[in-house]
């Protein structure tokens, strides 16, 4: 059965992507007049998210940067080491 070995991988990134459109994180909601605050806290909110759903912490905050730049077009980057160590 071609393709079985990655039916498990296709199932999570399909869950994923559900779950993507269907719960907005705070960092769909900024727009481009948001205040460096604002953008602070859905960063913040974005990785907790997403690091309590499993995905790796740098990974997590590379991610919701990115998603924030995208969303309020200024160069946002991670401001030092913030986010302790998470471990499982």
């Amino acid at each position: 059965m071609a393709g079985s070995a990655n039916q498990p991988l296709d199932c999570v990134l399909i869950a994923e992507f559900i779950r993507r459109k269907k719960m907005p994180t705070a960092v769909d909601r900024l727009t481009k007049d948001s205040s460096d605050e604002a953008i602070d806290e859905a960063v913040s909110a974005c990785i907790a998210t997403e690091v309590r759903g499993g995905r790796d912490q740098k990974q997590a905050i590379a991610m919701c940067y990115s998603m924030a730049r995208e969303k309020t077009g200024k160069g946002l980057k991670p401001k030092g080491k913030r986010y302790p160590t998470m471990k499982g």
